[in-house]
């Protein structure tokens, strides 16, 4: 019995692991798209939030559909660690990856002028990202994939945009 729930444990770590392979993946990957919005203006930021990769020191993602949370923590001496649902030392350079592809998503699409936010998928959230940076914390909400590019629409909380 013992046996069987180490398996089940090591299982479920495999899985959260995997979910944040794919989001650092989808943040690398980020596609450009063209989709019903408004362009970002020139001459301001194009970048979702503005941190820097060093000073993320904890992720945190909640894959609502599938009921699974993981989270990874960057201690004292820069060291990543898988703390939810257990604490692993993890691949440094996947989380190093994953830091940094968060800390420079692109501002493809900006949506101001949001009535309905379950047209976006933003009413129940696909995945919620939680990102503790030194100095502030972040929390987004990604929704439903974008009808062309392979993007997602994705809201900061406390923003009232829908970004791309």
């Amino acid at each position: 019995m013992a046996r069987r729930e180490l398996s089940m444990k090591r299982w479920s770590t495999l899985g959260l692991v995997i979910a944040f392979l794919i989001l650092a993946l989808f943040v690398y990957l980020e596609p450009k798209i063209t989709a019903r919005s408004t362009p970002t203006p020139e001459g301001t930021s194009r970048n979702l939030l503005e941190i820097s990769s060093a000073s993320i020191q904890r992720i945190r993602v909640i894959d609502h559909s599938n009921r699974l949370e993981a989270e990874a923590e960057r201690d004292a001496s820069g060291q990543w660690f898988l703390t939810v649902p257990t604490r692993h030392l993890v691949r440094q350079d996947a989380l190093d990856t994953l830091a940094g592809g968060l800390a420079t998503l692109f501002v493809q699409q900006v949506i101001s002028d949001v009535t309905d936010l379950s047209a976006y998928g933003l009413v129940t959230p696909t995945y919620t990202i939680v990102i503790s940076a030194t100095d502030r914390v972040f929390t987004l909400t990604v929704g439903s994939p974008t009808p062309i590019g392979g993007g997602y629409y994705v809201r900061r909380e406390g923003d009232p945009a829908v970004y791309v």
